[in-house]
């Protein structure tokens, strides 16, 4: 299945599968990955570079947040996009750390 929205010049993709009764994300614009639509997520688009695998843990290893599954992927243009599951809700405060922990320029959506 696969959603698309245009609002003007803005275009999203979303793209899902059901594998066995367990509904799945696997693509959002230009994105690939496979990780279950349940729970508490974080989606992370930031710019591709090391290191940022490690702060992320980091941040939410100091709040006691316990990562239960993480895909990572790029789309070539130099841009990376992060999709958490984790085991509680993060709020806004913790949203505002994991982008400083980054380089502030990152983009966080936190979906509990």
């Amino acid at each position: 299945l696969e959603i698309k929205t245009v609002a003007g010049k803005d275009v999203e993709t979303v793209s899902g599968t059901v594998f066995g009764e367990e509904p799945r994300l696997i693509g959002y614009n230009g994105y690939s990955f496979n990780v279950p639509l349940s729970g508490n997520m974080v989606f992370l688009n930031y710019a591709d570079k090391t290191g940022i695998v490690g702060a992320v843990g980091t941040v939410l290893g100091k709040a006691g947040v316990d990562i239960q599954q993480m895909a990572v992927s790029v789309n070539g243009s130099g841009k990376a996009l992060m999709v958490l599951l984790v085991g509680k809700a993060i709020d806004s405060k913790l949203v505002d750390e994991l982008a400083k922990a980054i380089d502030g320029t990152a983009k966080f959506v936190a979906v509990n």
